[in-house]
């Protein structure tokens, strides 16, 4: 078996991954779909949620990308081989209902006392596999999942995915130039750096200016597309 990769990448690799984690994440999510029109609403659930996770990667490695040693690095890959970790976005059409539009509002689906990423792990399991309990005994995955439910997280991996672009070297340069010395420093610094890397995503034509627009506080009317 090969020893598990955990070291720094180049802005070449780390765009090569974000959209191989992309194209996977759409082939899920379709995947996914097909058994929800085919009746096995259990199993689209849990493709979805795997659509989910690898979408979730493209975060993950944007932060790969900012890691300045070995350790950070090797932080990074944990949550990226980590499911847990990338489950996070499912929880925003919620949010969305209840009213979040900007960055702030939409922090939540990044708190990591949050939940959520481990309900959506144990969707995922359920839609899989049969279990057993003491107050309801022996469990089938058609019977552990609820359909609306599933239709729902469908429905979210397949808008999701399509909403996300694919990257360029150039976007991921712009990203470590912008980002690199403030991260992990504070809030408002970095998302005074994320703002003006989307500035210049705009001025390159990389992007539009609805990004920036969202990161400053403006309320947004679409999910941002960049991942």
């Amino acid at each position: 078996m090969n020893k598990q990769f955990r070291g720094l990448m180049s802005a070449q690799q780390i765009a090569d991954g974000v959209n191989a984690a992309l194209r996977n994440s759409r082939q899920l999510a379709e995947d996914a779909r097909t058994l929800l029109v085919a009746g096995s609403h259990a199993a689209a659930a849990s493709l979805a949620a795997l659509s989910i996770e690898e979408e979730g990667k493209m975060s993950i490695l944007r932060e790969l990308a900012l890691a300045r040693d070995e350790g950070e690095a090797a932080d990074a890959w944990r949550s990226f081989r980590n499911h847990s970790k990338k489950n996070t976005s499912w929880i925003i059409p919620l949010l969305a209902a209840q009213g979040a539009r900007t960055f702030d509002d939409l922090r939540a689906s990044t708190d990591p006392k949050s939940d959520h990423p481990a309900v959506l792990n144990r969707l995922k399991q359920r839609g899989f596999y049969t279990n057993y309990s003491e107050d309801s005994g022996w469990s089938e995955p058609k019977d552990a999942v609820d359909k609306k439910f599933a239709e729902f997280i469908v429905d979210w991996a397949e808008r999701s995915a399509r909403a996300q672009r694919e990257v360029t070297t150039e976007e991921m340069d712009l990203w470590i130039e912008y980002l690199g010395p403030v991260w992990r420093t504070d809030m408002d610094s970095m998302r005074q750096a994320l703002a003006l890397w989307a500035d210049e995503m705009n001025k390159r034509g990389l992007s539009d200016a609805s990004f920036a627009e969202w990161v400053r506080g403006t309320p947004a009317k679409a999910r941002p597309a960049s991942g």
